[in-house]
């Protein structure tokens, strides 16, 4: 992974690891760091009704351009390949499928295609088609079309920093020193995207559920 992807990876956990678990509330929080210590990035947001017509709608998704590539984080991954109907082997993979996405683009479209073809084994073996916006490049496309319409964050974060600043405090979790790069949880072999799933040190001896890994 990129230093950036890495970064990015770090505070998202740092932010969920200390109870921000909504994924509107922890995609805004990420977006209000970031805008704040990397003002020369690109952020947008993907909300649904802005999506094309004949696109499924996607939410809570942060599309990060830096330098000349661009960055995904997807607050609702494991959402996206959450089934009515599963198998006990499909069952067994959902549970390892990490809850945020942080990736680059060509490791996001490499994930994309791996998380659906277990979905589409899923409906193989239980006798089902396969609907058409399941299929890995109509979700690909959903990514790609919906960033197309993305809104700059920087407006509303911005009116965040300066309410937050009248208080003379960044919000509880978003400075800074949280931003903490520490060894590496075991990762997914599929991921392309690594350094996920750190936490702050002060959290490595609590009594809370293991740390989440955001591949």
């Amino acid at each position: 992974a990129t230093p950036e992807v890495r970064l990015i990876s770090a505070l998202v956990c740092s932010l969920f690891n200390k109870g921000i678990m909504d994924p509107e509330t922890l995609c805004m929080a990420t977006a209000f760091c970031l805008t704040r210590d990397c003002p020369s990035w690109e952020i947008s947001l993907i909300r649904g009704e802005l999506a094309a017509p004949n696109v499924p709608q996607l939410n809570h998704i942060l599309v990060i351009l830096i330098a000349k590539y661009r960055v995904f984080v997807d607050f609702e991954w494991r959402g996206r390949f959450r089934l009515a109907r599963r198998t006990p082997e499909y069952e067994e993979w959902f549970a390892t499928v990490s809850p945020v996405l942080v990736a680059s683009e060509p490791s996001l479209v490499r994930q994309v295609q791996n998380n659906s073809m277990h979905v589409r084994n899923c409906f193989h073996k239980l006798g089902m088609d396969l609907p058409p916006w399941r299929r890995s490049d109509a979700l690909v496309h959903s990514y790609r079309q919906s960033a197309a319409a993305g809104i700059d964050v920087r407006p509303l974060c911005s009116t965040m920093l300066k309410m937050f600043s009248s208080f003379g405090e960044p919000p509880s979790g978003s400075s800074e020193a949280t931003i903490v790069l520490s060894s590496d949880d075991e990762l997914d072999e599929s991921s392309a995207d690594e350094g996920i799933g750190r936490r702050h040190p002060s959290e490595l001896s609590s009594s809370s559920s293991g740390p989440v890994r955001c591949s």
